[in-house]
Order: structure tokens, then C-alpha cells, then sequence
């Protein structure tokens, strides 16, 4: 009902005047239900009652727009409800530009009571055809996480509600300033999706929009999400057996696998510390422990590591002394002889 046509007037507020001038001319008593929930007192169950001309215009005009789904089962339960008692001259208005959201579930069947002697009359707002309108479906990240530096892939999916091919500019806007725009077309009664190229430079959360070049519903053309900006994790590696040769030590391919694109494109920051460096290393400012081909791992610093729900990853080797896993209670195995 927030749908404008083509003279720029709203539906919900043609609706109105329609209701409002089929109130003036009535002499009995009427009640008013919306089908959807609103933001007026008198759309709770309680307060649907009896009214006179009068006091149904003020009613009228305290009720508003919603984003909720209209129910009209629930209302025309209750309107029936309230007439089934009523031997006098009785009829039931539905003023609705019938929706597919509403109306496409509706089930007869589903009605408590249906007075075959009580006319219902649809005043229908709108044209016959289907709508014209475009509406964001869902906005995610594909590709990447929020993390500053490194390049990331959103995607957001446009659905054509209308029969016929629409297209539109898809505008994406992050604390406010618009970081890009692109032009997409959507045929009739499908989704299309358009991807933008995100790069991070300020940690901590971020208002994100994404607008639409607008049409006659303009509720749906803007869509708002929040996204959480991390620094970059950092990753304590622990080479248990360096060498001369970097190819050759424990850590030089696993710190080419956390960083593929190179240290710029990688979430991670890497620090590769000997077996005896650890000690020296306050692990608070580390997110996850890698333990490479370690002999003595240190128990009491590794729990309290597990303990603060950070990960361990531990690789295996010849240098590994079996006992001094064993005694980290927190490991579900344990480790047996070399082979």
C-alpha cells in the first residue's frame, strides 16, 4: 500500500479517502480491522468494537502504514466473529490493493465462520497487472571477511517483482559515503545479483547501505546491514626446527599458505619464533598458536592459550617428545612413539 501511481499519490492514503467517504455516508455502526499490524492502538484485538460515523473517521486517521504482512484470514475471523450475533442488515468492505504478499496463501477454508447472508465487497486499489518494482532481496559477503587491508567480494541480489525486464543502479554507501555504483538488468519475475569490490581501511563497525535508483515503492530500494571491520589476525608460529636454508625449516610453507596473495592481501600476520623464543613471547596478543615439530611445548602456557578458546594447531615430527604432550590435560589424545 506504500506503492505511489503514476500522479504521485499513494495507495494507502487512496485507500484512506476511499474508507473515509464510504464512513460518511453510513447511518449504523462499524468496526474497522486492519489486516496488517500498525502502530494504532485500535489494531489490537481488544479495541475492535463498535463505533458510530463519527468516531470511526478519528479511528480511521490513527491508523498507519506497516511492515508487517497482511493476515486477512485473521481479519475476516473477526469481522465474522462480531456479525454472527447480528440479526439486522450486515455487510463486510475489504479495501485492499491486493497484494501478492497477502492474498496468495489466502484459504477460504480457513475461515471459523462465513455468514453466506453477509455480502463482502472488494474495493480493489490499483491496476489489474502486476506492479512495477525492483526490491533488494539480500546483500552478503561471497568472498574475504571484514579485515582491514584485504580485499573482499559483496554481492547483493535484486528481485524483479513485475512481469516485464527493469534495470537500475545499484548504489552502495558504507558510513555514509558512496564507494561504488553499477548499472543492472533484471528480467521479469527473476533475481540478479551485481558484485562490489570491498577494501577495508578502518577497523571497528561500519554503517553499510545499498540503494537502488529508486521506482513507485520506494520501501524496499534501500537496504541497511552492519559490517564488522577486524585488524588483521595475528599468528604466532613456532618452528621447532629451523634451518640455514628457509625452504628447509618447519614454518617456510606454512607461512606461504596463510599468505597466497602475498602479506598485503592476507588477513593473517604471521611471526615465526623458535622453540626457545617462546618464552620470551607474550601469547595475549595473539589470536592462534601454531606448534611445529616442537620437543618441549610448554603445557601450562598452551592450556591457558586453549583455556582463553584460541586455537592450537599442532604438526607432529621427529622432534617431538611424546611425554611432554601427554601431560597437557586439555588434548583429547595422546601421542605414542615415533615411527
Amino acid at each position: 500500500m506504500g506503492y505511489r501511481g503514476e500522479n504521485g499519490g499513494g495507495r494507502f492514503q487512496i485507500a484512506k479517502k476511499a474508507a473515509e467517504e464510504v464512513i460518511q455516508e453510513m447511518k449504523g455502526q462499524i468496526i474497522l480491522i486492519p489486516t496488517a499490524p500498525t502502530l494504532s492502538k485500535r489494531s489490537s484485538n481488544e479495541d475492535i468494537r463498535w463505533m458510530g460515523p463519527e468516531e470511526a473517521l478519528k479511528a480511521l486517521s490513527s491508523i498507519s502504514l506497516s511492515f508487517g504482512r497482511g493476515d486477512p484470514v485473521s481479519a475476516l475471523n473477526k469481522a465474522y466473529g462480531k456479525l454472527k450475533d447480528i440479526k439486522m442488515e450486515r455487510e463486510i468492505l475489504i479495501i485492499s490493493d491486493l497484494t501478492r504478499g497477502d492474498w496468495e496463501g489466502f484459504n477460504p477454508s480457513k475461515l471459523n465462520v462465513s455468514p453466506s447472508e453477509v455480502p463482502a465487497t472488494f474495493l480493489r486499489i490499483g491496476g489489474q497487472k502486476r506492479d512495477s518494482n525492483l526490491g533488494i532481496k539480500r546483500v552478503e559477503l561471497v568472498e574475504g571477511d571484514g579485515v582491514v587491508g584485504v580485499p573482499s567480494r559483496m554481492e547483493v541480489t535484486v528481485s524483479n517483482l513485475s512481469d516485464m525486464s527493469q534495470s537500475t543502479l545499484v548504489q552502495l554507501y558504507l558510513s555514509g559515503v558512496k564507494v561504488d555504483q553499477k548499472s543492472m538488468e533484471v528480467k521479469g519475475g527473476e533475481d540478479g545479483t551485481v558484485s562490489f569490490e570491498l577494501f577495508l581501511d578502518r577497523p571497528g563497525w561500519a554503517n553499510g547501505e545499498v540503494r537502488l535508483s529508486g521506482d513507485r515503492l520506494s520501501i524496499d530500494d534501500v537496504f541497511y546491514f552492519p559490517l564488522k571491520v577486524r585488524e588483521k589476525i595475528n599468528v604466532l608460529i613456532v618452528d621447532g626446527d629451523p634451518r640455514t636454508s628457509l625452504r628447509s625449516s618447519e614454518s617456510y610453507y606454512l607461512v606461504n599458505a596463510l599468505q597466497p596473495g602475498g602479506l598485503e592481501k592476507s588477513p593473517f600476520l604471521t611471526r615465526v619464533v623458535t622453540e626457545e623464543g617462546l618464552a620470551n613471547v607474550d601469547l595475549k596478543s595473539y589470536e592462534a598458536l601454531f606448534i611445529l615439530n616442537v620437543s618441549h611445548p610448554q603445557a601450562s602456557r598452551l592450556s591457558s592459550f586453549l583455556e582463553s578458546s584460541k586455537p592450537v594447531f599442532t604438526f607432529l615430527g621427529d622432534r617431538v617428545i611424546p611425554e611432554e604432550y601427554n601431560n597437557i590435560p586439555l588434548f583429547p589424545w595422546r601421542s605414542q612413539e615415533v615411527v
